[in-house]
Parts: structure tokens; C-alpha cells; sequence
């Protein structure tokens, strides 16, 4: 076995994997690449408000009370269909983030175009898997919490004692939180594991990639939590920053959370290679 292979069949801990993400960053000029994919997000996220406001106004104006411009805007906003629409819109434009921080760690920013990838990640192809992916995986996710609900649902509906019923629908609402948090990190690989198979021209469906992400998170979803809380700091810029932090900020979680996902399919390929069980 040669030196390289030694290194990529070692699994990573999240301290190697987020210094990875910094020299990645650092390397070749990606972080300003990486910055304008993330530049381009949040002027989805803006455009998407803006024009919930546009709207708002718009019925202020034929309800002859434009002075509450903000109060319709933000009912348009929460309605259902508009949430679908906007969310779809703005998880995808992030995502294309994620997929070029996954160019950067593979390759170097060298590489990396930034127009280029936009254009590339707005195929159908990664159009119609992503939204099913998402759908999919927003379903069991919504299930896992419903879950909960329904036992706390239950113990309201049963009103024997008081305290009883406010410890199970404590413990309830834990439990399909819980759930919702396995199926969101089970499945997080997803969208990674999809772009690969159509890069590499394979045949998928969303099951087989979602069946795929979970065979490659087993064991490994508590180090894909410490990845994320190790770096509580970024988290924390983007909260005192009111959001306009993650501008410079999700760029680094893009590549450590690239550098997580490459690290499990190196260290799976090389397992198969050497037929490690």
C-alpha cells in the first residue's frame, strides 16, 4: 500500500477535516470562487423577500391599506405554497455551494469555475434529483416529528394527571425530535451521493440514494454532529451578524462538510478495495 493510500484509507477526525477546509479555501483563490456561489444564494434569499414585500404591497393596495404593506407580505410569505417555492428555490441555490466546495477539496480552486458550476448544477438532471431528494427526504422528516406530536397529542387528549401529562409531552416532543434529527443526518449525504452517480453517468433512483447515504452514515452520524459543533464559532458570527455573516462563513462549513462526505467514500472504496468488512 502506498503512502497515499495509507493516508486516504485513514479516517479523518473533524479536527484534520476542518483544517483541510481552511487550506482548501486557502488554495488557488477558491474561497473568493466560493464566496460568489454564496454571494448569488443570499441574492436568492433577498429577491424572494422582496418580492413577498412586492406582493404585500400589492394587497394592501387593493384591500386600500398599503400602510400594512408588511403584514400581507409576510402572510404571503408563510403560506404554503409560497414556502415550497422559495425554500425549493433558496436550498437549491445553497446547495450548488456545497457542490463546489465538494470541486474545490477533490481537485484544488484552480479548477473551479464559478459560473461554470452554477450553470452546470442548474441542469434538469440536478434539478429533478434534488427536488426529489428533497421531497422525499422532507417527508420523513415531517413523519419523524409527527410522531412525537401525536404521542404528546395523546397525552393531552387523555388528561388523567396533570404532571404525567406534561412529562410525556415533554419526552414526546423530544422523541420526534429526536427522529427528525437521525433521518436529517441519515439522509444528509444524499444530495452529494445523487451529484456523483450523475457525474459518473451511473443509473439511480432516490431510494438507491437514499439507501446509499444511510449505509454510508452508519456509525458515523455523531462525528458528522461534532463536525458541526466544533464549528459553533462560525454559527455564532453568523447569529450576532443577523444572517450576513453566512456570506463568509458557509463557504468553510461547505468545504469541511465536502471533506466529510469525501472522506467516507474514500475510506469505503478503499474498505471494498481491501475487502475489509
Amino acid at each position: 500500500m502506498t503512502a497515499e493510500m495509507t493516508d486516504n484509507y485513514r479516517y479523518r477526525t473533524r479536527r484534520e477535516l476542518i483544517s483541510q477546509a481552511w487550506a482548501a479555501a486557502r488554495d488557488n483563490g477558491a474561497y473568493p470562487k466560493l464566496l460568489r456561489i454564496q454571494l448569488l444564494h443570499l441574492m436568492v434569499v433577498v429577491t424572494f423577500w422582496a418580492l413577498a414585500l412586492m406582493g404585500g404591497a400589492a394587497l394592501g393596495w387593493k384591500a386600500h391599506q398599503l400602510s400594512r404593506f408588511w403584514h400581507y407580505g409576510s402572510e404571503l410569505n408563510g403560506t404554503l405554497i409560497w414556502t415550497m417555492i422559495s425554500s425549493t428555490a433558496i436550498n437549491l441555490f445553497g446547495v450548488i455551494g456545497l457542490y463546489a466546495a465538494l470541486v474545490v477539496i477533490r481537485h484544488d480552486g484552480k479548477t473551479l469555475s464559478a459560473a461554470s458550476e452554477v450553470v452546470r448544477d442548474l441542469h434538469w438532471r440536478y434539478l429533478v434529483g434534488f427536488v426529489c431528494v428533497s421531497v422525499v427526504r422532507g417527508l420523513m422528516s415531517t413523519c419523524a416529528m409527527t410522531i412525537g406530536i401525536a404521542f404528546a397529542g395523546f397525552a393531552i387528549a387523555a388528561r388523567n394527571n396533570f404532571t404525567a401529562v406534561v412529562l410525556i409531552v415533554v419526552l414526546s416532543v423530544l422523541l420526534g425530535f429526536v427522529l427528525m434529527c437521525w433521518v436529517l443526518l441519515t439522509y444528509s449525504q444524499a444530495v452529494l451521493i445523487m451529484r456523483d452517480r450523475i457525474e459518473h453517468g451511473g443509473d439511480w433512483t432516490v431510494f438507491t440514494i437514499l439507501r446509499e447515504s444511510r449505509r454510508l452514515m452508519r456509525g458515523y452520524r455523531v462525528d458528522l454532529i461534532q463536525l458541526y459543533l466544533s464549528m459553533w464559532w462560525l454559527y455564532l458570527v453568523n447569529v450576532i451578524s443577523l444572517g450576513i455573516g453566512t456570506l463568509f462563513t458557509m463557504p468553510v462549513i461547505n468545504l469541511a462538510v465536502a471533506a466529510f462526505y469525501d472522506n467516507r467514500v474514500r475510506f469505503e472504496s478503499l474498505k471494498r478495495e481491501l475487502k475489509i468488512l
